[in-house]
């Protein structure tokens, strides 16, 4: 009689070793000496009959599946580098405000949406694969620049009109190159000034305040950003008088468009962690920008 409430405890105790040490989710003590387990319905769907070796089996199995990049963290990734991609090719065309003195570069239309990206990234899925994707996308736009660069040293077309239209194609991308340079650098710092503060701000939040974490990080970023950008894209070709005010104008536009979308952003966020079952807290990480291999 007195093995029963031993064996009893015993089972207990191991159900207790499975959830600390495999991190095998809430079961039945009752079910336990069966070998029965309930897992949470968005990664086991229905009860499993295994013993221990099996458990343990299943546990590897996901975790195998959980350390590669999911459809949704590739879509976004995808994005992002679209993003800062085309966000080159409409730094020349400079637009003005109304009737004010104010102009601001075509990307201020699309760049934001990489910053928007980046916080989403770096809430759900941690620094360190912001950081990957950072890189990913500073390594295909220096390719991009690369490319038109060689096709604009290209000889001109034999018929007139092909010449014309290769002048104006001449024109736009060889332009691409340094708005590239300026990019990339403005960039890599902004980018990861970005994903720094979203990261500390959430460890030190404990998760909490999304919407003011979202704003302070993409000012503290997109400022870093305009300060590098401007200067090197379009020094010589704007007044220098004007830079400093389309630095403080694109960095208001900037955070206004990222207020204005705040509440899609945040759907979409908690969205995004229910579906992922993910939510990073980048806790004794290092912030080292040059680490890519530590995803």
């Amino acid at each position: 009689m007195f093995l029963k409430p031993l064996l009893s405890n015993f089972q207990k105790i191991t159900c207790i070793i499975l959830v600390n040490l495999f991190g095998l989710y809430s079961f039945s003590h009752q079910l336990c000496a069966t070998g029965t387990l309930l897992f949470r319905k968005e990664i086991y769907p229905r009860k499993y009959n295994a013993n221990l070796t099996q458990l343990i089996f299943f546990k590897l199995l996901k975790n195998k599946k959980m350390s590669k990049f999911s459809t949704r963290f590739l879509v976004l990734a995808v994005l992002f580098v679209v993003c800062l991609i085309t966000s080159n090719f409409f730094v020349p065309r400079v637009w003005q405000i109304g009737h004010t003195s104010l102009q601001l570069p075509g990307a201020v239309i699309l760049f934001p949406v990489s910053y928007i990206i980046n916080d989403c990234l770096t809430e759900v899925y941690g620094y360190r694969k912001s950081r990957l994707v950072i890189w990913i996308a500073f390594a295909m736009s220096a390719f991009v620049a690369l490319m038109s660069t060689l096709v604009c040293l290209l000889p001109e077309p034999i018929e007139q009109g092909s010449k014309e239209v290769a002048r104006s194609f001449n024109s736009l991308f060889f332009m691409v190159p340094r708005t590239t340079i300026a990019s990339l650098l403005a960039f890599v710092f902004g980018s990861n000034f970005n994903a720094f503060i979203m990261s500390k701000m959430k460890v030190g939040t404990k998760g909490k305040g999304f919407a003011l974490r979202a704003i302070l990080s993409s000012v503290g970023g997109e400022f870093l950003d305009s300060c590098i950008f401007f200067p090197i894209a379009l020094g010589g070709i704007v007044s220098p008088h004007l830079i400093p005010s389309m630095m403080l104008t694109q960095v208001c536009a900037k955070t206004l468009y990222e207020i204005i979308i705040l509440p899609v952003t945040a759907s979409f966020v908690k969205y995004l962690k229910k579906k992922e079952g993910v939510d990073v807290y980048d806790e004794g990480i290092s912030y080292n920008p040059f680490k890519i291999k530590d995803i």
